[in-house]
């Protein structure tokens, strides 16, 4: 679900720490609307703070976090693209680049955004096709 920008717990601060994230789920990786959301590929904040989990630690359960369960494969192949700090990690953790963050929305068929609520330019389009075709996708017409 999504809010208007000024809206929930991203605009106004109000998502658990990194530290609790991590204490929680210490191979979180921030991904989904809220990387979006945060790059300024969308305009309306997400209600939770979504994060990329594998299955052994969902058990846990934190408030305002939306769990993304994913193989240990798939943090295993994309280990190497993280953003682990800088101006891009996202809530100080670390996070999927957004064109990735999209396309795994995408692969996983848990996004619940349209073409329509993009204001991307054609080389963030470009960026969002290469992480497809490296995530396995078929192009899909952006």
């Amino acid at each position: 679900m999504l809010k208007h920008r000024d809206d929930g717990p991203a605009a106004s601060g109000r998502l658990p720490s990194a530290s609790a994230v991590l204490q929680a789920y210490p191979s979180a990786i921030c991904c989904g609307i809220t990387v979006l959301y945060r790059e300024g590929w969308i305009s309306r904040a997400p209600c939770e703070l979504d994060i990329a989990v594998p299955p052994h630690e969902a058990r846990e359960h934190l408030d305002d976090v939306h769990l993304h369960i994913r193989s240990r494969e798939w943090f295993d192949s994309w280990s190497a693209i993280v953003i682990r700090e800088g101006e891009h990690a996202v809530h100080g953790l670390p996070s999927l680049p957004a064109a990735y963050a999209l396309a795994d929305l995408e692969a996983h068929q848990e996004s619940p955004l349209t073409a329509d609520d993009f204001d991307l330019d054609d080389n963030q389009w470009r960026e969002v096709d290469e992480a497809r075709w490296r995530m396995g996708l078929s192009q899909i017409t952006s």
